[in-house]
């Protein structure tokens, strides 16, 4: 995909502060954006990216805080900005991370999520700058399933305990399968589960896709809990669906409960499978009493089922609501491998396609959806790290579209996609992209992640200079 992009002159950021212009990436005219460059060994830095939620304790004199990962070996980054825009950087690298894991398996799009609510832990103390990975385990813990909860403050396991999704000592296929997606949820009160299964509903609870496998481990932060102890279940299957890529948790039907939403596809991105699907469920068919992940049991068949064109369905998902006042949430997922976004707008049936009219962009690798222009309304960020910028291959671009909730429309905002103003070949700009909240000053920001940087935008044609006093 070649895309052409327009420069800004440097003349136009003179004065702007004491910040190292030196690392700031000139996009296109009035855009500001500083590039940030991987600070420790792990390649593939930028695989995932997300904003942490502003709190009380966190509020005075801040911008955006950052959480980073990287890969071969693992890391994890955060950036932490202060309202001037000047930030710092804290890393720590694979076993480093969460002693005792060893990491074998991480890919290249890695299971991640933000914990965007506040909850305490046992000990009552606040813990809601958490976020969460998967992957598998290295031969220390025989290669099973993990989940990673951790502080995006002292980037630690002190938020929750690392969950093995296996019983001790399994090693069998459901073991073995790392999670594909993750998603915080506020499982509501006791609803479909009894006995082993009652949860606190203020501590918080996950909902993990892996294979065909449903785990929601509710109550994550209380270490007195065993692995076995959270409920497990399989869903109804095909070989052509086996694999879960992404998953959601809200509500997108009429109706009172809260939905699972989890993408389906062929084992491995077998691309020879020529479709793929998103499933719903109320959460009570995926909380089963007496389903453990010793002994899963069966999930409720969804209760409705969407087919996709493509092998890659759902390869990256996301629930919002693009009209704030609405009851129900909307539902947007991706399928890179036929470059479209697909958006289904609540109490729509029929999803509205989104698409580039060339090959090979992966538009919609990555997905994010926030309010940059301080209109209320969500806008939709979409990635497509394979683009072809000026003629070099894979450099990436970002687009962000504009909704019109009155005729469900999508407008690309500029008419072009954000791209580095030097591309570089296989930069893949737009593997990952989030919209992080800047301190209290109700201004979100957009952030991008590349092959080894991120790049963090002060300013664009959408908002003005988050920076106090610029």
């Amino acid at each position: 995909m070649v895309i052409n992009t327009r420069t800004l002159l440097g003349v136009a950021l003179l004065g702007a502060g004491a910040c190292n212009w030196a690392s700031f990436d000139d996009l296109r005219d009035e855009v500001w954006v500083e590039r940030v460059n991987k600070p420790n060994a792990s390649r593939q830095y930028g695989a995932a990216v997300g904003g942490l939620p502003v709190t009380p304790q966190t509020a005075a004199n801040a911008g955006a805080n950052l959480v980073v990962m990287g890969r071969a070996p693992v890391s994890v980054s955060t950036l932490r900005y202060d309202d001037a825009g000047k930030h710092t950087t804290s890393s720590v690298i694979n076993t480093a991370l969460l002693p005792g894991l060893e990491f074998d398996d991480f890919p290249v799009k890695p299971a991640f999520t933000i914990d965007p609510g506040e909850h305490p832990d046992f000990a009552g103390k606040s813990t809601n700058h958490r976020f969460a990975f998967g992957g598998l385990t290295g031969n220390l813990q025989a290669g099973q399933g993990f989940v990673a909860i951790m502080s995006g403050d002292l980037l630690d396991d002190s938020a929750a305990p690392p969950r093995i999704l296996a019983n001790p000592g399994v090693t069998d296929a459901i073991a073995t399968m790392r999670p594909g997606g993750l998603v915080f949820a506020d499982v509501p009160g006791t609803a479909g589960m009894t006995g082993t299964f009652a949860n606190v509903a203020e501590l918080g609870d996950m909902v993990v896709g892996r294979g065909t496998q449903i785990d929601t481990l509710l109550d994550y932060a209380d270490r007195s809990r065993m692995t076995v102890t959270f409920p497990e279940c399989t869903q109804l299957n095909t070989g052509d669906f086996d694999t879960a890529s992404e998953v959601g948790f809200a509500d997108i039907t009429e109706g009172t409960e809260i939905e699972v939403i989890v993408s389906m596809g062929p084992e491995d991105g077998n691309q020879g499978v020529a479709t793929s699907e998103i499933r719903i469920y109320d959460i009570a068919d995926v909380v089963k009493d007496g389903s453990t992940v010793a002994t899963p049991g069966p999930c409720e068949a969804p209760k409705e089922t969407i087919p996709v064109p493509a092998w890659d369905g759902g390869f990256a998902l996301l629930t919002t609501k693009f009209d704030p006042a609405a009851t129900q949430s909307d539902l947007v997922y991706s399928a890179p491998s036929i470059n479209t976004v697909f958006v289904r707008f609540a109490g729509s049936v029929d999803p509205i396609a989104i698409t580039v009219p060339t090959t090979g962009s992966n538009f919609g690798y990555a997905l994010a959806a926030g309010d940059l222009d301080g209109d209320g309304n969500p806008e939709l960020v979409v990635g497509a790290p394979r683009s072809d910028v000026d003629g070099t291959t894979d450099s990436g671009a970002v687009f962000v579209y504009k909704v019109d909730l009155t005729n469900r429309t999508f407008t690309l905002v500029d008419g072009v996609p954000l791209s580095p103003s030097s591309p570089t070949a296989s930069e893949q700009f737009g593997k990952s992209v989030t919209i992080a909240p800047w301190g209290t000053s109700g201004q979100n920001t957009l952030v991008v992640g590349a092959e080894g940087k991120v790049f963090v935008y002060f300013r664009t044609s959408l908002y003005d200079d988050v920076r106090a006093g610029r």
